[in-house]
């Protein structure tokens, strides 16, 4: 759950790496025992979870936002069409 109460989701598709034919490994490296500074994220997402969503900026408010997963929108990054949305 984020700061505003939101979720951000993550699925098999972004959470598991295959290894080998018969190996697959969480995507999550452990941040240790101590945190990093005060008031740090229990859990921080990196690339592999952001893997085919897309974010969102809001310069105005100053805040960034997730399409989520690209697959409900049966595409992925690789062949979105970034034109949606321009004047």
């Amino acid at each position: 759950m984020l700061r505003d109460g939101s979720n951000f989701t993550l699925l098999g598709a972004n959470t598991m790496v295959q290894v080998d034919e018969e190996t697959l490994c969480f995507a999550f490296v452990e941040m240790g025992p101590t945190p990093a500074m005060d008031e740090s994220p229990a859990v921080i997402i990196g690339g592999f979870q952001l893997q085919d969503n897309l974010l969102v900026f809001d310069l105005e408010k100053g805040t960034m936002g997730s399409t989520g997963l690209l697959y409900w929108m049966r595409t992925t990054c690789s062949n979105f069409n970034f034109a949606w949305g321009t004047p």
